[in-house]
C-alpha cells in the first residue's frame, strides 16, 4: 500500500485528549514534522519541545475561531495536515439515550455543536491554510454509530444524528473543495473502542475490543497515509475499510 507520510506543519485538536495525545506522540517522534500546533481547551499541555506550539481554544467558541488563524500565521504560512479529535458522548446530566423518551433539547443541541459544527467550523476557518499548491490532509474522528446504513441496534440518538450530521457535511466539503483545493483530503475516520474518558463507562473489556490510545492513534495515522483515503471525504474505520453513509 503506497503511503505519504505527514511531515511538515501539523494541527491536532483536542491534543490533551486521549486520542489526541497520543498523536500529538507519535507526530513528535517524526523528525519530518517541523512544527505542532496543539490546540486544547485547557490551558496545560504536558509537551516539552521546540517544534510543539501550545494554543488554547475552544472549538465551540466563536472568538477562538476566528483568532486561531492569527496565532498559527505568527508561525508558519500553511498547514500540510490537520486532524480533529475532538468529541463529545456524554456529559453532566446527560449520556447516550436508549428511549425516544431520554430525548432532550439542550443535550441534543451540545452534542451537534461539538461533534458536528466545531470540526467543520474549524475547517472554514483553516481553509486558507491547508489551500496550497503542496498536498495537505484534514481529518476528523466521526464513529461507525452515525453510519445510516450501519445502524442495527439504534439507541444513542444523539450522538449517532450529531456524526450523520458531521459525515454529510464533510463529505459536502470534500465535493466543494474538490474544485476550490484540490490538493487538499479530506477524511472521516471511525477510531474503533478506545480506552478513553469518552468510552469507558459504555466500553465492555473483551467483548468491545477495546484498543489503547496509542495503538488506536497508531492506527489512524497508518490509515491516514496509506491510500485508503485517496479519495477525498470516504468515511473508513481504523483498518482503512470504507463505512456505509
Amino acid at each position: 500500500m503506497n503511503r505519504r507520510p505527514i511531515g511538515g506543519n501539523v494541527l491536532v485538536a483536542g491534543a490533551n485528549g486521549a486520542i489526541g495525545s497520543a498523536l500529538v506522540s507519535l507526530f513528535l517522534g517524526r523528525p519530518g514534522v517541523t512544527r505542532l500546533f496543539c490546540v486544547t481547551r485547557s490551558p496545560d499541555l504536558p509537551v516539552v519541545d521546540p517544534r510543539v506550539v501550545p494554543i488554547r481554544a475552544d472549538l465551540t467558541d466563536d472568538t477562538d475561531l476566528n483568532n486561531l488563524p492569527g496565532r498559527i500565521l505568527e508561525h508558519v504560512e500553511r498547514l500540510h495536515a490537520v486532524v480533529c479529535a475532538t468529541g463529545v458522548l456524554h456529559g453532566p446530566g446527560f449520556g447516550p439515550e436508549k428511549r425516544l423518551e431520554h430525548l432532550d433539547r439542550e443535550s441534543l443541541l451540545q452534542l451537534f455543536s461539538v461533534n458536528a459544527m466545531a470540526p467543520v467550523m474549524l475547517l472554514k476557518h483553516l481553509l486558507p491554510l491547508v489551500r496550497h499548491d503542496q498536498p495537505a490532509t484534514f481529518a476528523v474522528l466521526s464513529a461507525r454509530v452515525g453510519s445510516i446504513g450501519d445502524n442495527r441496534l439504534g439507541g444513542w440518538y444523539g450522538y449517532r444524528m450529531s456524526k450523520a450530521a458531521l459525515n454529510m457535511m464533510v463529505k459536502t466539503a470534500s465535493i466543494e473543495l474538490a474544485r476550490r483545493a484540490p490538493n487538499v483530503t479530506l477524511a472521516l475516520l471511525h477510531p474503533g473502542t478506545v480506552a478513553s474518558p469518552l468510552s469507558d463507562p459504555y466500553a465492555r473489556s473483551g467483548r468491545d475490543n477495546v484498543q489503547a490510545p496509542s495503538t488506536a492513534a497508531r492506527n489512524l495515522l497508518d490509515v491516514i497515509e496509506s491510500s485508503a483515503i485517496r479519495e477525498s471525504g470516504q468515511f473508513v474505520d481504523w483498518q482503512g475499510a470504507v463505512i456505509p453513509w
